[in-house]
């Protein structure tokens, strides 16, 4: 009885037609840092156009896995994405006065919590500062605490 697919038996009949095509091999190394050449554990995103990065080869360039969660976290705006309460919620903030730096710091300490009590960071501080009469650019210290070492993110 055929059990393959129309009315011939699988295993005995001929699929397709042509030679068989070859691929290319695949990069074999993933996640190096351009700057070290280490190969790390996250891919590397551009923080302006939130990209992933490539090297000239094709390699997909790397960074810290614990750097990645943060910017991703101190990145997209709340409830954005498909964790439910993942990101700032800075996009409320539209009035620029004396208190729009613990706003900021409030919405970033927020979307960082979880990373906070997973211990694998710890906040140093926010600084914000302002460059034009309407805009703002906020940089978060923090110490990653799997390597002990201090990063900034501007955001």
């Amino acid at each position: 009885m055929p059990i393959g697919a129309g009315i011939a038996p699988c295993g005995t009949s001929i699929v397709g037609f042509g030679s068989v095509d070859v691929g290319t091999a695949p990069p074999t190394t993933f996640y190096v840092d351009p700057a070290t050449g280490k190969v790390l554990d996250a891919a590397l995103i551009d923080p302006v156009s939130r990209d992933y990065v490539f090297d000239v080869y094709g390699n997909a360039a790397g960074m810290r896995g614990v750097y990645q969660l943060v910017q991703l976290a101190a990145q997209t705006v709340k409830n954005s994405s498909a964790v439910p309460g993942f990101g700032n919620d800075t996009t409320n903030i539209k009035l620029l006065d004396q208190r729009t730096q613990r706003r900021i710091e409030d919405a970033l300490r927020d979307a960082l919590d979880a990373i906070v009590q997973a211990r694998l960071i710890e906040i140093i501080g926010v600084t914000v500062t302002r460059f034009s009469t309407s805009g703002v650019r906020p940089v978060l210290q923090f110490k990653d605490l799997t390597v002990g070492q201090e990063q900034a993110l501007t955001l």
